[in-house]
């Protein structure tokens, strides 16, 4: 995450950005993509790894409040991993206080809950370890309003698209 603080100072003070970072800063649809391609870069040009961070709202229907989601996807050898910042957070900002709360993606309707086949699932006493790894892998919109999902586990691939209602999340 260091790598985005830098690259985002360098992109506020219009300076070049390394050739490994990348940004795309949508003002009109509220949106921003910033990726790191290791492979890219002088320092790490032997490993085969991406971050990719996207940031975007809506707006509420109450009109007094807006949604931020940041999205974190990690990816190592060209397959997506659980990193320790990869995930989906959602803030709810107050129009007139200017304070944000973080909001539970359940709570919102935008948890995709992946289904694990029982049959590539091995039990320990310890934990459950999931033979070929399961993740959901979230892709926020930089125009309109619906979040995409894609659930990986093994070759198997399952999609489901988030709608906004204007104060929730609806499975589709």
């Amino acid at each position: 995450m260091g790598s985005l603080s830098v690259a985002w100072n360098h992109y506020l003070r219009n300076e070049p950005q390394e050739q490994c970072c990348q940004f795309i800063v949508d003002d009109k649809n509220g949106y921003l993509r910033y990726t790191f391609d290791a492979k890219l870069c002088d320092d790490f040009e032997d490993m085969d790894a991406q971050t990719i961070v996207e940031m975007c709202y809506w707006n509420c229907a109450d009109g007094k409040h807006k949604l931020i989601a940041e999205n974190v996807i990690s990816m190592m050898d060209g397959k997506y991993m659980i990193g320790q910042y990869s995930g989906t957070m959602f803030y709810l900002y107050d129009n007139a206080t200017r304070q944000i709360w973080s909001v539970d993606d359940e709570w919102l309707g935008a948890y995709v809950k992946p289904v694990i086949d029982e049959a590539n699932c091995q039990m320990t006493v310890k934990e459950m370890t999931v033979l070929d790894e399961t993740i959901a892998v979230y892709s926020l919109p930089q125009q309109g309003k619906d979040i995409n999902v894609v659930v990986y586990q093994g070759n198997k691939k399952t999609e489901a698209r988030l709608v906004w209602d204007g104060m929730r999340f609806k499975q589709q």
